[in-house]
């Protein structure tokens, strides 16, 4: 049996990031980086992910809305219970692909269908307006760190695949934000 020191993981998407490989390194004890099964199945899934996150008294949780395929869309039902404007988004994906935000009515069916392009499921959220904030933290067998927070300035209207992956953002290390809420993120 071949022995393996770290699989280090740059597999986007599935079955990378919503773990079906580290389900694969756990079965045959192969040992790899970034989070475990359950941590990457549960965060892949947004809906679930929000939900989930929603029992231990997180504030500021967008509202959302789940649609299937083949489910009639009522457009104005949701926006009466999301408010404009909104994001549409894929529920399971990554890069921000199919997104968009939603400032008409007239706009969400066509946004519905981007989305479905991309996932079986797709998430209706509010807006929340407020600051692009990402965290980092790994863990080794004896202690925790963590990096310094970055804060996120897209030139795009939102941190869209663009903003990502092809420059259109500026990220501040260490965020400007007050020394309280860089404690609490």
């Amino acid at each position: 049996k071949e022995k393996f020191d770290l699989v280090i993981s740059a597999i986007h998407g599935t079955p990378g990031e919503d773990g079906l490989l580290q389900a694969y390194f756990d079965m045959l004890q192969i040992p790899y980086s970034g989070s475990g099964v359950l941590a990457s199945a549960l965060t892949f899934n947004k809906y679930y992910c929000n939900t989930f996150l929603r029992n231990f008294n997180i504030v500021n949780i967008s509202k959302s809305v789940l649609i299937r395929k083949n489910k009639k869309l009522n457009p104005e039902e949701i926006i009466s219970q999301i408010g404009l404007p909104c994001f549409v988004k894929p529920n399971a994906g990554g890069s921000s692909y199919g997104i968009t935000k939603v400032k008409k009515s007239e706009e969400l069916q066509n946004a519905v269908k981007e989305a479905f392009k991309e996932s079986d499921e797709v998430l209706i959220e509010e807006f929340i307006d407020g600051n692009e904030i990402q965290c980092g933290i790994f863990k080794t067998k004896n202690n925790e760190y963590k990096l310094p927070l970055i804060e996120i300035v897209p030139e795009t209207e939102f941190f869209d695949y663009k903003a990502k992956y092809e420059g259109l953002s500026r990220e501040i290390i260490p965020a400007k934000i007050s020394k309280k809420l860089t404690e609490k993120c």
